[in-house]
């Protein structure tokens, strides 16, 4: 499971007693614990407000969204690879939906 990592960057959301942490899109619990995706003010973003536009993520988001949909990244791959793997994925979700669908 992801965790942050508070030697990089990070922001502390909700004061000295933070409510949880961002890093790179993602939030984190104080224990460290991956929460999901959040935006830059730290409201939560839901995978159907993202829908299909994962150019607007950040890297990191878009590994964890991999990992979450069972994806294999392949080493080196770019952010470009990374949105390319998802929109594969989700074009091959749209087509058994629609052989469902017809059965």
């Amino acid at each position: 499971m992801k965790s942050i990592d508070k030697s990089k960057p990070h922001t502390q959301v909700g004061g000295k007693l933070p409510l949880f942490y961002m890093q790179n899109g993602l939030g984190f619990n104080r224990a460290g614990e991956l929460l999901g995706l959040f935006d830059e003010q730290g409201n939560a973003i839901s995978l159907e407000d993202v829908g299909d536009d994962y150019g607007s993520m950040k890297v990191p988001a878009l590994r964890e969204l991999l990992a979450e949909r069972g994806i294999e990244v392949p080493e080196g791959a770019k952010k470009a690879d990374l949105v390319d793997l998802l929109d594969k994925a989700d074009g091959a979700n749209e087509q058994e939906q629609e052989l469902s669908v017809d059965e």
